[in-house]
């Protein structure tokens, strides 16, 4: 069980991987995102502890980055 960063509500996902286009049901807020992952970190490179990770400019939008991980 994860938490949206944005609105704080729980969210669960059974038996899937976050897609890319996935949303949070309360707020809306892309799940997709830098901010809802567990790699990301403010002070890491790139803002990212996932030394392979791309750069990614807008870290609440949507992203292809495959090491994702709610």
């Amino acid at each position: 069980m994860s938490r949206c960063v944005f609105c704080g509500h729980e969210i669960e996902l059974i038996y899937r991987q976050v897609g890319r286009r996935d949303e949070c049901e309360f707020c809306g807020r892309d799940l997709h995102a830098c901010l809802q992952c567990r790699f990301y970190d403010r002070s890491a490179h790139n803002q990212c502890k996932e030394s392979q990770s791309p750069y990614v400019c807008d870290k609440e939008k949507s992203n292809f980055c495959d090491f994702f991980d709610l």
